[in-house]
């Protein structure tokens, strides 16, 4: 084992006030876009993941002429580059993307090229030994289906797009013990880009989600039982009385959306005399029910903007959702929700993309606070895609002049360049086990690498061990 130096490592920025209002929410912060270092791959359509030590994991899709790739990317933003990984299989618009208890992330099923639906190979990546090892296939062929690992560990897969096959209309459950699925019964709504939320009692509710040939359907709460294995209807809508409020599925791990209570930051929309009303919306795993999260003011509608599902903060205090004019959708925003009060600020002027493309299957990731990472895209139609990313990036506020202060541990790395080490880290300087941050090689010797997760860490210790 190789020991590690640390010390602490601290950066102040300084934020000047702006004053002002937009479309009638307070006016906070400016915005800033600029291009980012390109993707090694054109893509769209490909599912993402924040990884422990801030790296950003970029899984599939497809590529110019409707591919699809078998390929990942791995994106260090302290190099600001990606990394490129080969996969066992294809996955674009994957039918089952999950994140285990242990950390790992199940990508499986899919579509070939031009977007048909015709993969159930599964396989799963490991983020501290950065490989992909291939695991049991699903029972019905799949893309775009909704999942979220139970508290059980297994993995609920429900519904799907098009009608190649029925998984529109079932579900399915992977045991990662052995590595093998098996069929549930069906679904009380056929959905596909459903969106699957675990309860606390081992269950699960599957909600919203669109036609699984396109267009809009009833929300349709369900409810998923693994001791009979069977799908139960709960209500035809999220609230009484107030039929057309839905939810999309994310398109990262609904693991990404739970608030530090334990429910979960979803994005609600509904169609009002032809305008689209956002809300907030959070659900509690203890109780199975949804609830508007009041903020004040309220989103801006479908007249003022279009909103992409929420991104939280590392402490979960703060939500950022991107989103775009709806007079013109080169114009973007960001809204900025503080947790803590449900009070919504956005900078009054949005800002212009530097480059003339479509986000339409994109992703989006918080890189770090007030700075969203969008990746890939495409020049308007499923042909098109394009290595693009793009970084949305608050950089004042109006709260005041204010010092913000964030401290990171930096730790020192002294070995053979060329080697690889992988970083651990712990809560207690005498750990039971230690959690895998992250795999560096040594370019140089020795090698200062920053931990820009550990923020809001009160202490962290580390250690650096040599892999083989």
């Amino acid at each position: 084992m190789k020991p590690a130096t640390i010390r602490s490592i601290v950066f102040l920025s300084f934020a000047l006030p702006f004053c002002g209002f937009a479309d009638g929410v307070p006016a906070q912060g400016a915005l800033k876009a600029e291009m980012g270092t390109n993707l090694v791959a054109a893509r769209m359509g490909q599912s993402v993941a924040s990884l422990p030590g801030g790296k950003i994991a970029v899984f599939g899709g497809h590529g110019p002429g409707f591919v699809t790739l078998n390929t990942a990317e791995l994106y260090d933003p302290i190099a600001g580059a990606f990394a490129s990984r080969t996969m066992n299989f294809g996955h674009d618009s994957p039918g089952v993307f999950a994140r285990l208890k242990d950390g790992r992330y199940l990508i499986g099923g899919g579509s070939s090229d031009l977007g048909i639906p015709a993969y159930a190979t599964c396989e799963i990546y490991d983020p501290t030994a950065d490989t992909f090892t291939p695991t049991g296939s699903m029972v019905r062929f799949r893309s775009l289906g909704g999942a979220c690992t139970l508290t059980d560990s297994r993995v609920l897969v429900a519904g799907g797009w098009w009608n190649h096959n029925d998984a529109y209309s079932y579900g399915e459950l992977f045991d990662p013990a052995t590595g093998q699925f098996s069929a549930t019964g069906p679904l009380n709504q056929a959905r596909a880009w459903a969106c699957v939320l675990p309860t606390t009692d081992g269950k699960a509710v599957v909600v919203g989600g669109v036609g699984y040939t396109g267009g809009t359907i009833a929300p349709t709460p369900e409810l998923y039982d693994p001791q009979n294995n069977t799908f139960t209807k709960i209500a035809d809508d999220l609230f009484e009385g107030e039929p057309g409020w839905t939810i999309l599925g994310p398109a990262n791990v609904i693991d990404e959306t739970q608030l530090s209570d334990g429910r979960y930051l979803l994005l609600g929309y509904r169609a009002v005399n032809g305008v689209t009303v956002y809300r907030l919306i959070v659900f509690d795993p203890a109780t199975k029910t949804f609830a508007k999260l009041t903020t004040t003011p309220d989103l801006p509608d479908s007249q003022t903007m279009a909103w992409y599902a929420p991104l939280l903060n590392a402490s979960k205090t703060v939500a950022y959702l991107p989103g775009y004019s709806a007079t013109d959708s080169s114009q973007l925003n960001i809204c900025r929700v503080d947790l803590t009060t449900g009070n919504i600020t956005m900078p009054a002027t949005p800002v212009a993309k530097p480059q003339a493309y479509s986000f339409y299957g994109s992703t989006f990731s918080l890189v770090k606070e007030g700075q969203i990472m969008v990746v890939g895209g495409t020049t308007g139609d499923n042909f098109g895609a394009l290595p693009n990313t793009m970084f949305l990036t608050l950089t004042s506020s109006d709260t005041g002049p204010l010092l913000s202060l964030a401290m990171y541990a930096g730790i020192n790395i002294s070995g053979t360049v060329g080697d690889t080490y992988r970083i651990d880290y712990a809560a207690d300087p005498s750990p039971a086990s230690w959690t895998p941050l992250t795999n560096i090689t040594l370019a140089v010797s020795p090698y200062l690498f920053i931990d820009v997760s550990s923020t809001n860490a009160v202490h962290r210790y580390y250690r650096a061990e040599k892999t083989l």
